[in-house]
């Protein structure tokens, strides 16, 4: 195998207070290890001023190189020039026996690097894209579309703003009888996959609604009054949750029992676009804040 070197924009994708750099690196690389094989490099891009000793202690320990992005000289986009310039570097690594080359793995959701990212795919050099998971709304909706591999990752930190709008929007479809979302059905195809849905597993269904939101505001407007086009969303949608199911059936049942859990909550709206496609947006105005972001 070819490999791996993991680039950490430890700027824009920080481990919350409390959570232990080995762990959260721990599992990168192990998600490394199954798709691309040995992690030949590790770096932490960030100010080490910036940086309590600790975290700095931690993150030798780890085995992460930290390199000194500090804005000392008043320049700004360090992270980024260095990042883009190690990642150029792995070009020069050989190619493998079998043709490929050096994976280039990020963990940040700057969109400043789809650039970079979509020049490496052009020369063959497969990408990944390592996220925090409870702080979907920091990533840029381009990165996720751009990079080959899209792996969302608990840093075990949850953005508190987000998680109480999942609450209150649960809240609202728990109180009128029916306002929840719809549990397994034959027609979705969830009779034998029951890992969403309030009765049985409430923060599977707070997360899976706080990455259709999130997906909805991210996908790209398909027309004038800012519908979205159901199959980017859905698509988006499944990248962000890393989606569990293990067929497409069940995955495509996810998806709609929350689409239909919102739309029956009127929290979006639904039309029928250009042959006849599904297109989707949130209600104008929303209602209350359970759909704020």
């Amino acid at each position: 195998m070819a490999g791996a070197v993991l680039h950490w924009d430890f700027e824009n994708a920080p481990i919350p207070r409390g959570v232990s750099v080995g762990r959260t690196f721990g599992e990168m690389r192990t998600l490394i290890h199954k798709r691309f094989g040995p992690l030949f490099g590790a770096f932490a891009y960030a100010d080490p001023g910036a940086l309590p000793q600790a975290r700095k202690i931690e993150l030798q320990a780890a085995g992460l190189d930290l390199i000194d992005c500090s804005r000392a000289a008043g320049k700004t986009n360090t992270v980024d020039f260095r990042i883009v310039c190690r990642a150029l570097q792995d070009l020069a690594r050989p190619m493998g026996t079998d043709g490929t080359r050096t994976a280039a793995v990020v963990v940040t959701g700057d969109g400043d690097f789809a650039y970079t990212i979509s020049v490496l795919r052009n020369v063959c050099v497969p990408t990944m894209l390592i996220f925090d998971h409870d702080r979907q709304s920091t990533v840029n909706s381009l990165m996720l579309e751009i990079a080959d591999f899209v792996e969302p990752l608990s840093f075990g930190g949850e953005d508190e703003e987000e998680e109480e709008a999942a609450e209150e929007a649960m809240e609202t479809g728990s109180g009128g009888g029916g306002g929840g979302a719809p549990g397994p059905s034959t027609h979705d195809g969830g009779g034998a996959w029951q890992t969403v849905g309030p009765s049985n597993n409430p923060n599977a269904q707070a997360r899976a609604e706080r990455a259709f939101l999130h997906a909805l505001r991210a996908a790209p407007a398909a027309d004038d009054e800012g519908y979205r086009a159901a199959t980017s969303v859905g698509e988006l949608f499944h990248r962000l949750r890393r989606s569990p199911e293990p067929t497409k059936a069940l995955r495509q049942g996810a998806y709609r029992r929350v689409r239909d859990a919102f739309l029956a909550r009127n929290v979006i709206t639904m039309k029928n676009g250009q042959h006849n496609l599904p297109y989707l947006k949130l209600t104008t105005p929303p209602p209350s804040a359970s759909v704020s972001a």
